[in-house]
């Protein structure tokens, strides 16, 4: 099950069908952007996205999704999705780069820049994906 920003009655829905004993405080969730669920109804992957124009853009959600991961709950990973845009394709790769060793994330992959055309300002544009 996928699910985006949660809403509260589903996060009552979802602590009502906990077995007793089992407890996950799923509001913590609230600001997650997807939430990958497992088959029981407790969350498997945590994503965030994010528009990224300066190196630290994604340190604060970097730093949120371990905090939560940290927890020991069902969830065993977090994933960033990252898109910007610039006048020069080599400064979306080193800014993608940066985002990386500023968050202390791994960057799994990016799209080569894909320019636009010339009659806009910004260039080119790309998405990457780093790992929590």
């Amino acid at each position: 099950m996928i699910g985006r920003e949660m809403n509260i009655s589903r996060i009552q829905e979802l602590e009502n069908v906990l077995e007793v004993g089992f407890f996950i405080d799923y509001k913590i969730f609230l600001s997650i952007d997807i939430i990958i669920w497992w088959a029981n109804e407790t969350p498997r992957l945590l994503i965030e996205v994010k528009k990224g124009w300066q190196y630290n853009s994604i340190n604060a959600d970097a730093k949120r999704l371990r905090q939560i991961i940290r927890r020991r709950g069902s969830q065993k990973e977090g994933l960033i999705v990252v898109y910007t845009e610039a006048e020069k394709s080599k400064t979306i790769i080193d800014r993608f780069e940066k985002m990386a060793l500023k968050s202390d994330t791994k960057l799994i992959d990016y799209l080569d820049p894909i320019r636009r055309s010339e009659e806009d300002d910004i260039l080119y544009w790309s998405a990457a994906c780093f790992s929590v």
